[in-house]
């Protein structure tokens, strides 16, 4: 993929709930008060959208990539700190789907009202009638 695809897939991915979609920070912020003092890392989001897009090729969720390496390994070999990594992976129709889901699930729901995040990305991957939802969350 060339540099100006990359860019163009990389906003379509990430912004397209400017087109009526409710985006993930918008439902994570609504559920959990405390969300809108995570800062949302462009850079994070990045690794979100490939990740999405990997899962989506595969056509299977899973924590751990073709390397076996789970989350926090993934990231810091791509140069990111180390610290406490979390991720939650979804599929559905679309990202608000997916999160009422993630909220009815006890695990997904805790991980997702854990006040101590310091940062997070998200990415979304549309085929179809079918949207791959992952998000990472960090802290030192």
């Amino acid at each position: 993929m060339n540099s100006k695809n990359f860019w163009t897939f990389l906003f379509l991915a990430v912004g397209f709930s400017l087109a009526g979609e409710v985006s993930f920070p918008t439902l994570w912020s609504r559920a959990v008060p405390y969300a809108v003092s995570v800062t949302e890392d462009p850079a994070i989001s990045s690794v979100c959208v490939l990740r999405a897009q990997e899962l989506l090729n595969i056509g299977q969720l899973s924590h751990y990539d073709g390397g076996g390496l789970r989350v926090g390994s993934q990231m810091v070999g791509l140069g990111f700190q180390n610290g406490e990594w979390g991720e939650i992976l979804g599929s559905g129709a679309d990202v608000e789907t997916v999160f009422l889901a993630w909220m009815k699930s006890p695990s997904h729901k805790a991980l997702l009202q854990a006040a101590h995040w310091e940062s997070f990305g998200w990415g979304v991957v549309k085929q179809n009638n079918v949207e791959v939802v992952v998000v990472r969350f960090w802290r030192p």
